[in-house]
């Protein structure tokens, strides 16, 4: 199965373009580029990537498969509010 990482690198090479020349275009550094490609991060510059690809913003997102960011930040409140509540009960 292809990862976005994966469809990410793919195109890149595929237009001949450098990591450091997608970073640019997007506005990010070349590590976080490698970390897209390496599936180590979730980005919210997907519009701007399909744009610099050449790729359709829903064929980028249909390929991540990981929760997005506000999702993951959303639940990590959640769990704060959850462990004062206990320390509130428990103490």
């Amino acid at each position: 199965m292809t990862t976005l990482g994966d469809f990410i690198r793919d195109r890149r090479v595929e237009k001949g373009l450098t990591l450091h020349a997608v970073a640019k275009a997007i506005g990010v550094s070349t590590a976080f580029v490698c970390d897209l490609e390496k599936n180590r991060r979730n980005t919210d510059r997907v519009d701007a990537l399909a744009r610099v690809l050449g790729v359709d913003v829903e064929e980028l997102r249909a390929l991540d498969r990981r929760e997005p960011r506000a999702r993951i930040d959303e639940l990590e409140r959640r769990v704060a509010e959850l462990e004062a509540r206990m320390r509130v009960v428990g103490g």
